[in-house]
């Protein structure tokens, strides 16, 4: 069984949980590991405006426009890849690696840089396409 309070594995004769101090409740025992954090909510705004900073950054710019656009894009990625660690969905697990890669990939304080704009054009464009898929899965939930 697990425990109400923190949520982790516990023995069922127990009366204590050993990791928190929580005394057992055989009625909410039942209760899966984080379920309540299974139902949390996954914003659609700030995948919608990574999308819209990605179509933005196709076009030629100043860099301090793309080193900007970075710290957003980056902390959207981050936000996914949170939501979709504490989701602990398998068939959402990959995302959690996604995001987690592009939050690397885009990361204003260590930039990745590939040299080429050229080459940075096509990453966004298959980015805006994998947050299209994305969007659909979320969709379909």
């Amino acid at each position: 069984m697990y425990c109400s309070n923190c949520g982790e594995s516990i023995d069922l004769d127990v009366k204590y949980c050993i990791f928190c101090g929580t005394q057992t409740d055989k009625s909410i025992s039942v209760i899966k590991k984080n379920s309540n954090i299974k139902s949390l909510e996954i914003k659609l705004w700030p995948l919608i405006v990574t999308i819209i900073i990605l179509v933005i950054t196709i076009f030629p710019w100043d860099y301090a426009f793309y080193m900007v656009s970075k710290v957003g894009v980056c902390a959207a990625f981050i936000y996914y890849c949170f939501v979709n660690y504490k989701k602990g969905e398998e068939k959402q697990s990959r995302y959690f690696w996604y995001f987690l890669v592009l939050a690397i990939l885009f990361n204003p304080v260590i930039p990745i840089h590939l040299f080429y704009r050229f080459v940075w054009i096509l990453v966004d464009l298959v980015v805006i396409v994998f947050l299209f898929n994305y969007y659909s899965t979320l969709k379909k939930i």
